[in-house]
């Protein structure tokens, strides 16, 4: 294979490796942002800020009595908790996920680049476990 070929390969595989990772960063970037009631999400993984809108909403919309919205806060309590324990269970995985771009990318970044992905796989790890109730960083 001419030099030239080459080149090409080796550009066209950092190009493939660059978006995944560019893709992988944004697809945290939309999960991180939705657990903390932000983002394209929010209204689904907004915790505690969730559960008030969704009663809020929903008593307006329904015109609930009394009795009537305690059976929703009851079933939106609940229904946190759940999405907590699914939170709990995919922050991990999603990391792994990371890992593995990071871990491809690295052998063919330069010194000065792979330190920066560092800081941007620490920034990463960090923001993906700050939410409440979920196990710290391996």
């Amino acid at each position: 294979m001419s030099l030239t070929r080459f080149r090409a390969a080796l550009l066209l595989t950092g190009v493939f490796l660059l978006g995944a990772l560019c893709g992988g960063l944004l697809t945290g970037a939309c999960i991180f942002h939705g657990m903390r009631g932000r983002g394209p999400f929010g209204h689904f993984f907004g915790g505690e800020k969730m559960q008030e809108r969704m009663v809020r909403h929903l008593s307006h919309r329904l015109d609930l009595d009394p009795a009537q919205r305690e059976v929703l806060e009851a079933a939106v309590a609940r229904a946190r908790a759940d999405m907590d324990k699914v939170r709990d269970e995919t922050v991990p995985r999603i990391q792994a996920i990371f890992d593995r771009v990071y871990d491809e990318l690295a052998p063919v970044l330069r010194p000065e680049q792979r330190q920066e992905l560092d800081k941007i796989r620490a920034r990463t790890r960090e923001r993906l476990f700050r939410h409440r109730g979920s196990p710290g960083p391996p």
